[in-house]
């Protein structure tokens, strides 16, 4: 699922499923096939070099380790991508 309004274009990894689910659902594998998508999407739309922000699920997750590790966890499929998809 996405949603466009002007320039800012937002792609969802998970919809319709519990809190639990989403988190359990954020694997390597899968953030990674939802970066190649959007990719693929956004040059449909005759953008040449998309840019893509990834968002925390935790609003705290830069805060050095204060509020937990969790985003360690998820980094390595941001890195792989981040060269390929301009992240």
């Amino acid at each position: 699922m996405c949603f466009f309004a002007g320039h800012l274009k937002v792609f969802l990894l998970t919809i319709h499923v519990s809190l639990a689910e989403a988190i359990a659902s954020l694997t390597r594998a899968r953030i990674e096939a939802a970066l190649r998508l959007a990719d693929r999407e956004l040059r449909r739309f005759s953008i040449t070099r998309p840019r893509i922000a990834v968002a925390g699920l935790n609003p705290h997750a830069g805060e050095h380790g204060l509020f937990g590790r969790k985003k360690r966890a998820r980094s390595p499929a941001i890195e792989t991508c981040r060269s390929i998809y301009h992240i």
